[in-house]
Protein backbone atom coordinates (compact mmCIF):
# COMPACT_ATOMS: atom_id res chain seq x y z
CA UNK A 1 0.00 0.00 0.00
CA UNK A 2 1.65 3.63 -1.13
CA UNK A 3 1.81 6.69 1.55
CA UNK A 4 -1.38 8.48 0.31
CA UNK A 5 -4.01 5.62 0.73
CA UNK A 6 -2.88 4.96 4.47
CA UNK A 7 -2.78 8.49 4.88
CA UNK A 8 -6.13 8.44 3.48
CA UNK A 9 -7.31 5.63 5.84
CA UNK A 10 -6.27 7.08 8.62
CA UNK A 11 -7.21 10.81 8.27
CA UNK A 12 -11.20 9.39 7.09
CA UNK A 13 -10.91 7.69 10.83
CA UNK A 14 -9.28 11.60 12.93
CA UNK A 15 -11.76 13.25 10.72
CA UNK A 16 -14.81 10.95 12.34
CA UNK A 17 -13.38 11.00 15.45
CA UNK A 18 -13.30 15.01 15.28
CA UNK A 19 -16.73 15.42 14.20
CA UNK A 20 -18.13 12.98 16.41
CA UNK A 21 -16.05 15.43 19.56
CA UNK A 22 -17.66 18.70 18.69
CA UNK A 23 -21.11 17.08 18.87
CA UNK A 24 -19.85 15.42 22.13
CA UNK A 25 -18.19 17.78 23.89
CA UNK A 26 -18.75 15.80 27.30
CA UNK A 27 -16.44 12.69 25.88
CA UNK A 28 -12.88 13.06 27.58
CA UNK A 29 -11.44 10.19 28.22
CA UNK A 30 -9.29 7.82 25.89
CA UNK A 31 -11.59 5.07 25.46
CA UNK A 32 -12.88 5.39 22.15
CA UNK A 33 -17.11 5.20 22.61
CA UNK A 34 -17.73 2.79 19.35
CA UNK A 35 -21.02 1.74 19.44
CA UNK A 36 -22.33 5.57 20.55
CA UNK A 37 -20.27 6.65 17.77
CA UNK A 38 -21.59 3.59 15.17
CA UNK A 39 -25.15 4.85 16.26
CA UNK A 40 -24.69 8.46 15.63
CA UNK A 41 -23.41 7.78 12.25
CA UNK A 42 -26.40 6.06 11.64
CA UNK A 43 -25.17 2.61 10.97
CA UNK A 44 -26.76 -0.20 13.53
CA UNK A 45 -24.78 -3.13 15.00
CA UNK A 46 -26.68 -6.60 15.14
CA UNK A 47 -25.10 -10.10 15.54
CA UNK A 48 -25.34 -13.61 14.29
CA UNK A 49 -24.43 -17.04 15.72
CA UNK A 50 -21.23 -18.04 15.29
CA UNK A 51 -22.54 -21.52 13.12
CA UNK A 52 -24.53 -19.08 10.39
CA UNK A 53 -21.42 -18.55 8.58
CA UNK A 54 -18.08 -19.92 7.71
CA UNK A 55 -15.85 -20.81 10.68
CA UNK A 56 -13.52 -17.96 11.07
CA UNK A 57 -16.48 -15.07 9.87
CA UNK A 58 -15.81 -12.15 11.75
CA UNK A 59 -18.29 -9.27 10.50
CA UNK A 60 -19.89 -7.63 7.21
CA UNK A 61 -22.04 -4.68 6.05
CA UNK A 62 -25.62 -5.32 5.14
CA UNK A 63 -25.47 -4.56 0.91
CA UNK A 64 -27.72 -1.65 0.65
CA UNK A 65 -28.14 -0.84 4.23
CA UNK A 66 -27.06 0.89 7.30
CA UNK A 67 -26.49 -2.44 9.25
CA UNK A 68 -23.62 -4.07 9.88
CA UNK A 69 -23.43 -7.97 11.28
CA UNK A 70 -20.79 -8.84 14.09
CA UNK A 71 -20.46 -12.47 14.91
CA UNK A 72 -21.93 -12.85 18.75
CA UNK A 73 -19.34 -14.51 20.65
CA UNK A 74 -16.31 -12.23 19.98
CA UNK A 75 -14.00 -11.13 22.94
CA UNK A 76 -14.93 -7.25 23.69
CA UNK A 77 -11.75 -6.21 22.48
CA UNK A 78 -11.89 -7.96 19.07
CA UNK A 79 -15.58 -7.23 18.93
CA UNK A 80 -14.70 -3.46 19.06
CA UNK A 81 -11.55 -3.64 16.33
CA UNK A 82 -13.93 -5.55 14.09
CA UNK A 83 -16.57 -3.11 14.14
CA UNK A 84 -13.88 -0.39 13.83
CA UNK A 85 -13.20 -2.05 10.68
CA UNK A 86 -16.53 -2.67 9.44
CA UNK A 87 -16.17 1.43 9.88
CA UNK A 88 -13.44 1.64 7.60
CA UNK A 89 -15.33 -0.11 5.28
CA UNK A 90 -18.65 2.00 5.25
CA UNK A 91 -17.00 5.28 4.66
CA UNK A 92 -14.10 4.78 2.61
CA UNK A 93 -15.40 2.14 0.39
CA UNK A 94 -19.12 2.81 0.34
CA UNK A 95 -20.48 5.35 -2.32
CA UNK A 96 -22.98 6.43 -0.44
CA UNK A 97 -22.48 9.06 2.44
CA UNK A 98 -23.49 9.21 6.31
CA UNK A 99 -24.77 10.96 8.86
CA UNK A 100 -22.37 13.99 9.62
CA UNK A 101 -19.27 12.95 7.27
CA UNK A 102 -18.90 11.96 4.19
CA UNK A 103 -15.08 11.36 3.57
CA UNK A 104 -13.64 10.12 0.05
CA UNK A 105 -16.62 7.81 -1.36
CA UNK A 106 -15.62 5.95 -4.39
CA UNK A 107 -16.34 7.31 -7.78
CA UNK A 108 -19.79 5.71 -9.46
CA UNK A 109 -18.96 2.67 -10.62
CA UNK A 110 -15.97 1.87 -8.43
CA UNK A 111 -17.66 1.13 -5.39
CA UNK A 112 -18.08 -2.12 -4.10
CA UNK A 113 -19.05 -4.63 -1.58
CA UNK A 114 -16.88 -7.31 -2.29
CA UNK A 115 -15.16 -8.20 0.95
CA UNK A 116 -17.96 -6.28 2.60
CA UNK A 117 -21.50 -8.45 2.50
CA UNK A 118 -22.43 -11.91 3.38
CA UNK A 119 -21.14 -13.58 0.63
CA UNK A 120 -17.94 -12.14 1.26
CA UNK A 121 -17.47 -11.41 4.75
CA UNK A 122 -14.75 -9.89 6.92
CA UNK A 123 -12.74 -13.20 8.16
CA UNK A 124 -9.63 -13.90 10.37
CA UNK A 125 -7.41 -13.13 7.91
CA UNK A 126 -9.07 -9.54 6.64
CA UNK A 127 -9.61 -8.00 10.47
CA UNK A 128 -5.99 -8.07 11.50
CA UNK A 129 -5.59 -5.66 14.61
CA UNK A 130 -2.54 -7.61 15.04
CA UNK A 131 -0.57 -7.38 11.76
CA UNK A 132 2.74 -5.17 12.32
CA UNK A 133 2.03 -2.67 9.67
CA UNK A 134 5.53 -0.87 9.39
CA UNK A 135 7.74 -2.96 10.42
CA UNK A 136 5.71 -5.33 7.77
CA UNK A 137 6.24 -3.19 4.96
CA UNK A 138 9.91 -2.81 5.52
CA UNK A 139 10.36 -6.56 5.60
CA UNK A 140 7.88 -6.72 2.24
CA UNK A 141 9.35 -4.47 0.15
CA UNK A 142 13.09 -5.50 1.47
CA UNK A 143 12.10 -9.33 -0.20
CA UNK A 144 9.81 -8.39 -2.62
CA UNK A 145 10.65 -4.72 -4.11
CA UNK A 146 9.36 -1.44 -3.26
CA UNK A 147 5.46 -1.06 -4.18
CA UNK A 148 4.69 -4.47 -2.65
CA UNK A 149 1.09 -4.61 -4.70
CA UNK A 150 -2.38 -6.13 -2.99
CA UNK A 151 -5.06 -7.26 -4.72
CA UNK A 152 -8.15 -4.81 -4.77
CA UNK A 153 -9.92 -6.70 -1.91
CA UNK A 154 -6.52 -6.92 0.40
CA UNK A 155 -6.18 -3.02 -0.25
CA UNK A 156 -9.54 -2.51 1.38
CA UNK A 157 -9.60 -4.86 4.29
CA UNK A 158 -6.05 -3.47 4.67
CA UNK A 159 -7.49 0.10 4.49
CA UNK A 160 -10.11 -0.89 6.78
CA UNK A 161 -7.49 -2.00 9.36
CA UNK A 162 -5.74 1.46 9.40
CA UNK A 163 -9.09 2.97 9.88
CA UNK A 164 -9.92 0.97 12.44
CA UNK A 165 -6.55 1.68 14.16
CA UNK A 166 -7.03 5.25 14.21
CA UNK A 167 -10.51 5.09 15.63
CA UNK A 168 -9.48 2.99 18.49
CA UNK A 169 -5.95 4.19 19.50
CA UNK A 170 -5.70 7.64 17.99
CA UNK A 171 -1.52 7.95 16.95
CA UNK A 172 -0.90 11.09 18.54
CA UNK A 173 -2.84 10.08 22.01
CA UNK A 174 -0.88 6.78 21.79
CA UNK A 175 2.50 9.05 20.98
CA UNK A 176 1.72 11.01 24.33
CA UNK A 177 1.03 8.79 26.40
CA UNK A 178 4.03 6.14 25.44
CA UNK A 179 6.46 8.41 24.56
CA UNK A 180 5.50 11.40 26.98
CA UNK A 181 3.88 10.08 29.85
CA UNK A 182 5.85 6.94 29.74
CA UNK A 183 3.18 4.55 30.02
CA UNK A 184 3.80 0.64 29.03
CA UNK A 185 1.56 -1.21 25.89
CA UNK A 186 -0.02 -3.46 28.18
CA UNK A 187 -1.68 -0.09 30.66
CA UNK A 188 -2.11 1.16 27.15
CA UNK A 189 -4.17 -1.23 26.35
CA UNK A 190 -6.54 -1.15 29.25
CA UNK A 191 -7.09 2.95 28.61
CA UNK A 192 -7.92 2.84 24.65
CA UNK A 193 -9.75 -0.62 25.78
CA UNK A 194 -8.14 -2.58 22.75
CA UNK A 195 -6.08 -6.00 22.94
CA UNK A 196 -2.07 -5.68 23.55
CA UNK A 197 -1.67 -7.45 20.36
CA UNK A 198 -2.99 -4.31 18.45
CA UNK A 199 -1.59 -1.64 20.81
CA UNK A 200 2.13 -3.47 20.07
CA UNK A 201 1.25 -2.89 16.46
CA UNK A 202 0.58 0.74 17.02
CA UNK A 203 3.29 1.15 19.34
CA UNK A 204 6.15 -0.99 17.21
CA UNK A 205 5.06 1.99 14.60
CA UNK A 206 5.42 5.05 16.71
CA UNK A 207 9.10 2.84 17.46
CA UNK A 208 9.75 2.91 13.55
CA UNK A 209 8.93 6.63 12.97
CA UNK A 210 11.29 7.74 15.44
CA UNK A 211 14.39 6.39 14.06
CA UNK A 212 16.42 8.46 12.79
CA UNK A 213 16.60 9.29 9.00
CA UNK A 214 19.08 10.52 7.13
CA UNK A 215 20.86 14.08 7.20
CA UNK A 216 19.63 16.86 5.22
CA UNK A 217 22.43 17.96 3.78
CA UNK A 218 23.09 15.10 2.00
CA UNK A 219 23.24 16.04 -2.22
CA UNK A 220 22.00 13.75 -4.62
CA UNK A 221 24.58 13.36 -6.94
CA UNK A 222 23.18 13.89 -10.67
CA UNK A 223 25.01 13.48 -14.01
CA UNK A 224 27.72 9.99 -12.88
CA UNK A 225 29.18 8.78 -15.60
CA UNK A 226 28.90 5.07 -16.64
CA UNK A 227 31.22 2.75 -14.38
CA UNK A 228 34.32 1.08 -16.53
CA UNK A 229 32.93 -2.61 -17.88
CA UNK A 230 33.76 -4.71 -15.09
CA UNK A 231 36.87 -6.99 -14.98
CA UNK A 232 36.52 -10.66 -13.59
CA UNK A 233 39.06 -12.38 -11.67
CA UNK A 234 39.89 -16.33 -12.64
CA UNK A 235 37.29 -18.04 -10.45
CA UNK A 236 34.54 -15.29 -11.41
CA UNK A 237 34.94 -15.99 -15.73
CA UNK A 238 34.61 -19.83 -15.02
CA UNK A 239 31.80 -19.52 -13.32
CA UNK A 240 30.51 -16.78 -16.02
CA UNK A 241 32.04 -19.05 -19.14
CA UNK A 242 30.52 -22.51 -17.20
CA UNK A 243 28.09 -24.75 -18.92
CA UNK A 244 25.25 -24.86 -18.31
CA UNK A 245 23.25 -26.00 -15.42
CA UNK A 246 26.30 -25.60 -12.85
CA UNK A 247 26.26 -25.03 -9.46
CA UNK A 248 28.87 -22.39 -8.25
CA UNK A 249 29.23 -22.19 -4.51
CA UNK A 250 30.71 -18.80 -3.30
CA UNK A 251 30.65 -16.64 0.27
CA UNK A 252 29.81 -13.88 1.52
CA UNK A 253 31.25 -11.28 -0.46
CA UNK A 254 32.55 -12.84 -3.25
CA UNK A 255 31.11 -11.01 -5.62
CA UNK A 256 27.97 -12.87 -7.12
CA UNK A 257 25.77 -10.38 -7.99
CA UNK A 258 28.61 -9.01 -10.27
CA UNK A 259 29.21 -12.88 -11.49
CA UNK A 260 25.32 -12.77 -12.61
CA UNK A 261 25.50 -9.58 -14.64
CA UNK A 262 28.40 -11.36 -16.28
CA UNK A 263 26.66 -14.44 -16.67
CA UNK A 264 23.37 -12.71 -18.28
CA UNK A 265 26.09 -10.43 -20.85
CA UNK A 266 27.51 -13.79 -21.48
CA UNK A 267 24.47 -15.79 -22.51
CA UNK A 268 23.01 -12.67 -24.53
CA UNK A 269 26.11 -11.89 -26.71
CA UNK A 270 28.23 -14.72 -26.55
CA UNK A 271 25.63 -17.78 -26.93
CA UNK A 272 22.85 -15.62 -28.39
CA UNK A 273 20.31 -16.57 -26.15
CA UNK A 274 17.21 -13.89 -26.22
CA UNK A 275 17.34 -11.58 -23.41
CA UNK A 276 13.85 -12.05 -22.37
CA UNK A 277 14.50 -15.46 -21.97
CA UNK A 278 16.74 -14.96 -18.54
CA UNK A 279 15.74 -15.11 -15.53
CA UNK A 280 17.93 -13.60 -13.06
CA UNK A 281 17.28 -14.03 -9.09
CA UNK A 282 18.88 -12.86 -6.01
CA UNK A 283 18.56 -12.27 -2.11
CA UNK A 284 18.16 -8.56 -1.84
CA UNK A 285 16.15 -5.78 -3.53
CA UNK A 286 19.52 -3.70 -4.01
CA UNK A 287 21.28 -6.93 -5.64
CA UNK A 288 18.52 -6.67 -8.22
CA UNK A 289 18.21 -3.41 -8.66
CA UNK A 290 21.90 -3.81 -9.53
CA UNK A 291 21.57 -6.52 -11.77
CA UNK A 292 18.91 -4.24 -13.77
CA UNK A 293 20.76 -1.08 -14.04
CA UNK A 294 23.65 -2.90 -15.16
CA UNK A 295 21.78 -5.07 -17.83
CA UNK A 296 19.61 -1.71 -19.00
CA UNK A 297 23.00 -0.10 -19.69
CA UNK A 298 24.63 -3.61 -21.81
CA UNK A 299 21.55 -3.84 -23.53
CA UNK A 300 20.51 -2.76 -27.09
CA UNK A 301 17.31 -0.22 -26.42
CA UNK A 302 14.83 -1.89 -28.66
CA UNK A 303 15.53 -5.37 -26.21
CA UNK A 304 12.97 -6.80 -23.88
CA UNK A 305 15.51 -7.13 -20.75
CA UNK A 306 15.87 -10.32 -18.76
CA UNK A 307 13.54 -10.78 -15.92
CA UNK A 308 15.47 -9.77 -12.93
CA UNK A 309 13.99 -10.02 -9.37
CA UNK A 310 14.47 -11.57 -5.81
CA UNK A 311 13.65 -15.14 -4.89
CA UNK A 312 10.77 -14.28 -3.08
CA UNK A 313 9.57 -11.78 -5.32
CA UNK A 314 9.59 -14.14 -8.26
CA UNK A 315 7.86 -16.88 -6.11
CA UNK A 316 5.01 -14.43 -5.14
CA UNK A 317 4.39 -13.43 -8.82
CA UNK A 318 4.05 -16.86 -9.61
CA UNK A 319 1.91 -18.17 -6.21
CA UNK A 320 -0.54 -15.26 -7.27
CA UNK A 321 -1.04 -17.14 -9.95
CA UNK A 322 -0.93 -20.48 -9.39
CA UNK A 323 -1.34 -20.54 -5.67
CA UNK A 324 -4.70 -22.33 -5.42
CA UNK A 325 -3.24 -25.24 -6.96
CA UNK A 326 -0.77 -25.58 -3.55
CA UNK A 327 -3.83 -24.51 -0.96
CA UNK A 328 -3.62 -20.99 -0.92
CA UNK A 329 -6.56 -18.55 -1.14
CA UNK A 330 -6.55 -15.87 -4.42
CA UNK A 331 -6.02 -13.24 -1.95
CA UNK A 332 -3.59 -14.98 0.53
CA UNK A 333 -1.36 -12.62 3.06
CA UNK A 334 1.93 -12.63 3.73
CA UNK A 335 2.88 -13.63 7.21
CA UNK A 336 5.92 -11.69 8.86
CA UNK A 337 7.48 -12.83 11.81
CA UNK A 338 5.83 -10.38 14.36
CA UNK A 339 2.44 -12.14 13.39
CA UNK A 340 3.96 -15.10 12.93
CA UNK A 341 4.54 -14.83 17.19
CA UNK A 342 0.72 -13.42 17.25
CA UNK A 343 -0.09 -17.07 15.72
CA UNK A 344 1.79 -18.95 17.83
CA UNK A 345 0.07 -17.22 20.71
CA UNK A 346 -2.80 -18.07 19.32
CA UNK A 347 -1.94 -22.01 19.51
CA UNK A 348 -0.35 -21.95 22.72
CA UNK A 349 -3.33 -24.07 24.39
CA UNK A 350 -2.39 -27.14 21.50
CA UNK A 351 1.77 -26.64 21.59
CA UNK A 352 2.84 -29.79 22.90
CA UNK A 353 5.82 -27.62 25.28
CA UNK A 354 8.28 -29.40 27.31
CA UNK A 355 12.38 -28.24 26.88
CA UNK A 356 10.54 -24.86 25.56
CA UNK A 357 8.17 -24.55 27.68
CA UNK A 358 8.14 -21.04 30.47
CA UNK A 359 5.58 -20.99 32.86
CA UNK A 360 6.09 -16.95 33.73
CA UNK A 361 6.77 -16.15 30.52
CA UNK A 362 4.75 -17.82 28.00
CA UNK A 363 6.26 -16.48 24.95
CA UNK A 364 9.73 -16.70 25.96
CA UNK A 365 10.97 -19.23 23.30
CA UNK A 366 8.74 -18.14 19.96
CA UNK A 367 11.64 -16.70 18.36
CA UNK A 368 13.03 -19.77 18.52
CA UNK A 369 10.26 -21.81 17.24
CA UNK A 370 9.88 -19.38 14.66
CA UNK A 371 13.54 -19.72 14.18
CA UNK A 372 13.49 -23.47 13.38
CA UNK A 373 10.77 -23.01 11.38
CA UNK A 374 11.76 -20.47 8.91
CA UNK A 375 15.25 -22.86 8.93
CA UNK A 376 13.50 -25.97 8.01
CA UNK A 377 11.45 -23.93 5.20
CA UNK A 378 15.09 -22.51 3.99
CA UNK A 379 15.89 -26.30 3.15
CA UNK A 380 12.62 -27.51 1.99
CA UNK A 381 11.82 -29.51 4.31
CA UNK A 382 7.95 -30.14 5.66
CA UNK A 383 7.00 -30.94 9.01
CA UNK A 384 6.34 -34.98 8.26
CA UNK A 385 10.08 -34.62 6.97
CA UNK A 386 11.39 -33.20 9.96
CA UNK A 387 9.59 -35.55 12.16
CA UNK A 388 11.31 -37.99 10.72
CA UNK A 389 14.50 -36.70 11.04
CA UNK A 390 13.98 -35.87 14.70
CA UNK A 391 12.65 -39.34 15.31
CA UNK A 392 16.04 -40.70 13.32
CA UNK A 393 17.89 -37.75 15.94
CA UNK A 394 16.42 -39.59 18.86
CA UNK A 395 17.02 -43.00 17.57
CA UNK A 396 21.09 -42.05 17.49
CA UNK A 397 21.28 -40.33 20.42
CA UNK A 398 24.39 -42.29 22.46
CA UNK A 399 24.48 -40.03 25.29
CA UNK A 400 22.19 -37.45 27.61
CA UNK A 401 23.27 -34.39 25.16
CA UNK A 402 22.29 -35.93 21.95
CA UNK A 403 19.19 -37.44 23.66
CA UNK A 404 18.17 -33.72 24.85
CA UNK A 405 18.91 -32.07 21.15
CA UNK A 406 16.87 -35.43 19.18
CA UNK A 407 13.62 -34.27 22.03
CA UNK A 408 13.84 -30.18 21.55
CA UNK A 409 13.83 -31.46 17.67
CA UNK A 410 10.74 -33.48 17.94
CA UNK A 411 9.17 -30.52 19.97
CA UNK A 412 9.91 -27.97 17.53
CA UNK A 413 8.34 -30.23 14.71
CA UNK A 414 5.33 -31.03 16.40
CA UNK A 415 5.07 -27.23 16.70
CA UNK A 416 6.17 -26.84 13.11
CA UNK A 417 2.97 -28.74 12.22
CA UNK A 418 0.27 -27.16 14.29
CA UNK A 419 1.74 -23.80 12.84
CA UNK A 420 2.09 -25.03 9.45
CA UNK A 421 -2.07 -26.49 9.68
CA UNK A 422 -3.14 -22.84 10.85
CA UNK A 423 -1.20 -21.19 7.82
CA UNK A 424 -2.75 -23.90 5.59
CA UNK A 425 -6.47 -23.07 7.46
CA UNK A 426 -6.20 -19.26 6.09
CA UNK A 427 -4.65 -19.93 2.59
CA UNK A 428 -2.01 -18.06 3.86
CA UNK A 429 2.15 -18.61 3.69
CA UNK A 430 5.19 -16.56 5.35
CA UNK A 431 8.52 -15.43 3.78
CA UNK A 432 10.09 -18.83 4.07
CA UNK A 433 6.63 -20.75 2.11
CA UNK A 434 6.94 -18.17 -0.75
CA UNK A 435 10.15 -20.48 -2.13
CA UNK A 436 8.85 -23.70 -0.76
CA UNK A 437 5.11 -23.65 -2.10
CA UNK A 438 6.41 -22.40 -5.17
CA UNK A 439 9.06 -25.31 -5.37
CA UNK A 440 6.11 -27.85 -4.74
CA UNK A 441 3.85 -25.99 -7.45
CA UNK A 442 6.99 -26.55 -10.21
CA UNK A 443 6.93 -30.00 -8.86
CA UNK A 444 3.76 -31.15 -9.04
CA UNK A 445 2.51 -28.86 -11.80
CA UNK A 446 5.49 -28.30 -14.12
CA UNK A 447 2.37 -27.07 -16.87
CA UNK A 448 2.98 -23.89 -14.42
CA UNK A 449 6.08 -23.36 -15.67
CA UNK A 450 6.77 -22.08 -19.25
CA UNK A 451 10.26 -23.94 -19.67
CA UNK A 452 11.37 -21.00 -21.71
CA UNK A 453 13.75 -18.58 -19.46
CA UNK A 454 17.24 -19.76 -18.35
CA UNK A 455 17.20 -19.04 -14.77
CA UNK A 456 20.30 -17.67 -13.51
CA UNK A 457 20.47 -17.10 -9.36
CA UNK A 458 22.88 -16.19 -6.35
CA UNK A 459 22.76 -18.79 -3.93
Amino acid sequence: MDDRMRTLAAGAAYQLLESFKRDHPLWTDDKTPLDELTLWLGLEVTTFHPDDYPQGTYGFLEPGENLVWLRRDLPETLRRFTLAHELGHAILHRQIGYRHITFNPPQPGQESEQGMSREDPCQTQDVREEAMGFIYQEQAEELLGIGLSYDPRSQRELEANIFAAELLMPLERVRALYLTKQLPANKLAGVFDVSNAAMLNRVAGLLVETRETPGQGEVEQTGVSSPPKKQYDEFQQAAIDAPTPALIVAGPGSGKTSTLIGRAEYLIYSLGVPPENILALTFSRKAAEEMQERLQRVLDAHSIPPTVSTFHAFCAEVLRTYGDLVGLRRDFAFIDDAEGYFLLRRLAEELPLRHYQNLSTPTMYFPVMLSGVSRAKDELVTPLEYKRLALLMLERASNDEEMQQAEKALEIADIYALYQAALERQGDTDFGGLIMLTVQLLREHPEAWSGKAIPISAA
